[in-house]
């Protein structure tokens, strides 16, 4: 990864390293990275922040696939987004920066993987367990629609287990999201496996 220069939007909350602890971020400024998964768009890292221990996920977005495919304003709108949320099963955005090739979004880290992997490594879930994950999604969705925001990729890959023995799950993945107030959206948008089949054919 190249060096960074530019200013980093750090988060406020006291977990994270605020602006009067750090002016800007660069990559230098985290340690331990590892790549833990990729996509279209860029790649994510487990890395820690050098200053307060803080394991975070470093999100990597490459400017020329944005620039590609014309997501620049939609990048903007999932950081605008995000970093007014603020709930217990809502992965937390702890800051950005970026150079002349990337964008580095720095989030809260969730450990155990995603709703995804764990279904696969179980094949399914007892009623009980599915009823406090859905429980726990709800209570998102119902935070963000207070503040007329909608999700549009809901799906086991875009849910983190925060903690094992709770099962603790968490929302990520704002890409696709969007304000909404008293308005039909009709942007086909999401993950084709999981929108309904009239959408498609």
């Amino acid at each position: 990864m190249a060096e960074t220069t530019t200013r980093s939007q750090p988060a406020t909350n006291s977990t994270a390293p605020t602006s009067e602890e750090r002016e800007s971020w660069t990559v230098h400024d985290f340690t331990g990275i590892q790549a833990i998964g990729s996509g279209k768009f860029g790649k994510v890292f487990k890395a820690v922040e050098r200053y307060t221990g803080l394991p975070c996920a470093l999100k990597v977005v490459f400017k020329h696939m944005l620039e590609k495919f014309d997501f620049f304003s939609q990048m903007k709108r999932e950081l605008e987004i995000q970093w007014r949320l603020d709930h217990p099963n809502i992965v937390k955005l702890h800051g950005y920066f970026y150079d002349a090739k990337n964008i580095y979004v720095v989030l809260e880290y969730c450990e155990h993987g995603n709703l995804y992997q764990k279904l696969r490594r179980e094949k399914c879930f007892s009623e009980e367990r599915a009823r406090h994950i859905i429980a726990q999604i709800v209570e998102a969705l119902l935070y963000l629609q207070e503040r007329n925001v909608i999700h549009r990729d809901i799906k086991p890959e875009n849910i983190l287990v925060a903690d094992l023995d709770t099962l603790h799950v968490k929302l990520c993945d704002f890409g696709w999201a969007t304000h909404t107030i008293n308005e039909r959206r009709t942007t086909f948008c999401g993950t084709v496996d999981y929108v309904a089949p009239e959408l498609v054919y």
